[in-house]
């Protein structure tokens, strides 16, 4: 398989002389084993995956007899299925900085009880490949931001909605026939079997898939777990710890809203979105390219999928998103807001390749609500070409995002 350029590759490379355990999570298929098999370790990390029932019962059972056969430096993949090795990789690693020793990774963090030094200890977080990644910029910075900036014109139109469908899978962008039901289908039934399972038993008797379809119908709107629960006849409690394995596994962000001026009258509840564009099309029943940008639900995508470009872009240089959604009890909002160093940016999306400039008015309102007329303001759309809308808001394609 062809191996992509990641943005997070340069920031764990320069953490191995100094970071005796290095960790990385993330969702299945979004290259963490790629990534961490081709760092510069000296003396080749040998390579053990947890899943190996024989591996993974000796780990559990005798965790430090299994370390002392397993000398360092050593890659465990698919940590979650083991967090008794985990614990017992902490209890050795050394109180003063110094070379990689071990290399853990796996879908979800597993929760241990001692806890190393941050300085010993680095945890990363890889999603599957930001657009930029995708178009080869790697460290391409936003529109927005000083440093060197790209532009991907080829992402505009049906590509792009194409690319939204493959989701930045390296295996799937690297791949030429690819049937998108097969391979969702495929993955929702490995995801449910071998991550929410592990996490929850009783979910296999759960109409858990029922609510990760509600979800998704409801992308982009503010969350209202009891009538969810209502909707899949179930309790909230259950309704909340569904979310919370959702959100553990990185399948969703939680997007929380903008605590600023007015507090009162804002909408505090928070919003869900899928992590996985291709995902949230196949939860839709929507897998071609044609259909999903003429569909109703073509808004919520692109939102979804502008979203996922900044939580990846953020994560992969190992930064904290920072970001939020502002809305008010009267309905007017501004899809994302962000922090850029001192300034805010605010952001809306449109499936028009040619906005209008009536598509700035919440950008507007935000800036008056906020008394801060220099926010900069960005309506992001599947076009190609960067115009201005109104006085310091502009039509951005996602290419040049």
């Amino acid at each position: 398989m062809q191996n992509f350029k990641r943005t997070l590759f340069r920031i764990v490379e320069a953490h191995l002389p100094r970071t005796p355990l290095i960790e990385l999570y993330g969702p299945r298929r979004s290259g963490k084993t790629t990534l961490l098999r081709t760092l510069p370790i000296e003396g080749e990390p040998r390579y053990i995956s947890l899943r190996d029932p024989r591996m993974g019962a000796i780990a559990r059972e005798h965790p430090d007899s299994f370390l002392d056969l397993n000398s360092p430096p050593v890659f465990f993949d698919d940590i979650e299925s083991c967090p008794e090795l985990l614990e017992a990789i902490l209890m050795r690693i050394p109180e003063d900085p110094g070379p990689c020793q071990y290399l853990v990774a796996g879908t979800t963090e597993p929760v241990t009880t001692h806890k190393a030094d941050s300085s010993l200890r680095k945890i990363f977080r890889l999603f599957p490949m930001s657009l930029r990644e995708i178009a080869g910029y790697p460290d391409s910075v936003f529109y927005w931001e000083q440093g060197p900036h790209n532009q991907s014109g080829f992402l505009a139109g049906l590509f792009l909605w194409n690319t939204f469908l493959k989701n930045g899978f390296p295996e799937l962008v690297a791949g030429q026939d690819i049937n998108f039901k097969d391979f969702y289908s495929g993955y929702l039934s490995d995801y449910l079997k071998k991550d929410v399972i592990s996490l929850r038993k009783k979910a296999a008797t759960e109409p858990f898939r029922d609510f990760m379809i509600l979800l998704a119908e409801r992308a982009g709107e503010p969350l209202n777990l009891s009538d969810m629960a209502r909707q899949v006849h179930t309790t909230l409690h259950i309704v909340k710890m569904w979310l919370a394995i959702l959100e553990r596994t990185h399948q969703i962000y939680i997007l929380p809203s903008f605590n600023g001026r007015n507090r009162s009258t804002l909408i505090k509840a928070s919003k869900a979105y899928y992590t996985n564009t291709g995902l949230l099309c196949y939860l839709l029943g929507l897998t071609d390219p044609k259909k999903i940008s003429s569909s109703f639900r073509a808004p919520a995508i692109l939102e979804t999928a502008v979203i996922n470009e900044i939580v990846r872009t953020k994560y992969h240089r190992s930064e904290d998103p920072g970001i939020s959604f502002w809305r008010k009890a009267t309905g007017m909002e501004v899809s994302l807001v962000l922090q850029d160093q001192e300034e805010l940016v605010a952001i809306e999306t449109s499936t028009s390749s040619k906005p209008q400039s009536n598509m700035s008015k919440g950008i507007r309102f935000f800036r008056k609500e906020m008394s801060i007329p220099g926010i900069r303001g960005y309506v992001i759309n599947p076009g190609k070409s960067a115009i201005p809308l109104s006085e310091g808001v502009e039509a951005l394609p996602m290419g040049n995002m």
